[in-house]
């Protein structure tokens, strides 16, 4: 990618941040596509389009020429996600395929694309039910999952082949246990900044917590799964 931007327009700036606004621009229509898409309202995709292009949360890697690597990883999310719910609606096996596709893409640009597996087989298994049954849909759920879990095993194995580890390439800065204990802490966190985009700075320290008993850990947890059940 750099490369070939490089080749392209060499060291100047200007060809550089177009690039980006151009990655920002296409990840904006793709929302629109993918709101469209899941709910059938145009003036509401319309609005989250919107809503997503002007969003003070994009300023960092729109306008900081190495964060490139984010819009251009929500540019194949979203493309495969889009594809996804086409195949949901009309049931052509090469809609799932270009989804599939496009997320191995997703996961060589980074590796938080993972996070769309989480993403489909929750809407597999709530909003697209096609039995009322509950071994049906989850029979159904893994099916699709493993779809997309094919890519996956894919780039871990070239990852292992590049870099020796299918996690770690080196030790990690934090241990397993309190990294875990902080996630819903963070993702809480995060939600309530993109929500109220108040206060933002380079970087958010979060403290570890320490034991996933920790009301630091429970709490967190409770709301994200309360936010989970009202979507």
């Amino acid at each position: 990618y750099y490369l070939s931007i490089y080749g392209a327009r060499g060291a100047s700036p200007w060809g550089w941040h177009l690039v980006n606004l151009l990655i920002h621009t296409g990840a904006t229509l793709l929302v629109y596509l993918v709101v469209k898409e899941a709910l059938d309202r145009k003036w509401t995709a319309l609005i989250a389009a919107s809503l997503f292009a002007v969003h003070p949360v994009h300023a960092e890697p729109v306008a900081w020429v190495c964060g490139a690597f984010d819009p251009l990883m929500t540019v194949f999310v979203l493309a495969a996600f889009y594809f996804y719910l086409r195949y949901r609606k009309r049931g052509d096996w090469y809609y799932l395929a270009l989804a599939a596709g496009l997320f191995f893409g997703a996961l060589l640009t980074k590796e938080g694309a993972i996070g769309l597996l989480v993403v489909v087989a929750y809407c597999e298994f709530f909003y697209c039910r096609n039995s009322p049954a509950f071994k049906p849909r989850a029979v159904h759920s893994a099916m699709i999952a493993g779809a997309f879990g094919l890519p996956m095993l894919v780039y871990f194995l070239m990852r292992y082949q590049a870099v020796g580890s299918l996690l770690y390439n080196s030790p990690p800065r934090n241990p397993l246990g309190p990294s875990l204990a902080t996630l819903p802490l963070i993702a809480l966190k995060y939600l309530g900044l993109t929500l109220l985009p108040y206060g933002y700075n380079f970087q958010h320290y979060t403290a570890l917590v320490e034991r996933v008993t920790s009301l630091a850990c429970i709490l967190p947890l409770l709301a994200l799964i309360g936010v989970a059940v009202a979507i």
